[in-house]
């Protein structure tokens, strides 16, 4: 999927081209090498699944995610300086293997209040996986989900819409 992301990115198509106008992207290709290497694709060598661990990341117990999100959080300040033209990180996506569910779809934040005042209205937010649904036919749209569940509280995708509203 990354691989794909990527090549779409660099390449000529008109989309592309406009993405790259407007924003700059930010790629770490891989938050679990460690538990990848030995055929975990979620859980760590230390058996700790790292997509819960993003509310409070340990330096030493959790280092990736530490990094990952110290790094998101730097980028984010940093656009948001009264001299950038930017408005930090608008979107972040963490592409990873579920536990249960085979299809190919995503989760996102919904924003919870006032429309109008949204950094991403939920229009947007859902033409998301419509549109990747028309370049990916195998792309389940009814599998999406569009919450901030409780149990899902210290992933990667809850914490930085809560804490950055990313």
């Amino acid at each position: 999927m990354l691989q794909g992301c990527i090549e779409f990115i660099i390449s000529d198509d008109p989309a592309a081209l406009e993405l790259r106008k407007h924003f700059i992207f930010k790629i770490i290709p891989i938050l679990n090498p460690d538990g990848v290497i030995h055929g975990n694709y979620r859980a760590s060598l230390m058996g700790v699944d790292l997509n819960r661990r993003w509310k409070n990341p340990s330096k030493f117990l959790h280092p990736t995610i530490y990094y990952a999100k110290s790094l998101i959080k730097f980028f984010h300040a940093l656009g948001r300086q009264p001299d950038s033209d930017t408005g930090g990180v608008v979107f972040s996506c963490d592409m990873h293997g579920h536990s249960r569910n085979m299809n190919v779809f995503m989760y996102a934040c919904k924003n919870f209040g006032d429309e109008q005042t949204a950094r991403v209205p939920n229009q947007v937010i859902w033409s998301i996986p419509e549109n990747v649904h028309r370049w990916c036919p195998i792309f389940s749209t009814h599998e999406c989900k569009m919450a901030t569940e409780k149990d899902k509280d210290a992933t990667a995708r809850i914490v930085l819409f809560k804490e950055l509203g990313i």
